[in-house]
């Protein structure tokens, strides 16, 4: 079976996605500080200012 160049690079985006929230839901899990969907949202437009 042969996968396309891309469709291989699809799938190690998601998984790279997929490791990091399960790696940020782990931190939280361990109680340590979180942000909210607007802080995270002021946070990123102060980033691209």
């Amino acid at each position: 079976m042969f996968v396309e160049e891309d469709e291989l690079e699809r799938n190690k985006q998601l998984l790279d996605l997929r490791t990091s929230v399960l790696e940020a839901e782990e931190e939280r899990l361990k109680g340590k500080p979180t942000m909210s969907i607007s802080e995270a949202r002021k946070a990123l437009d102060k980033r691209r200012d």
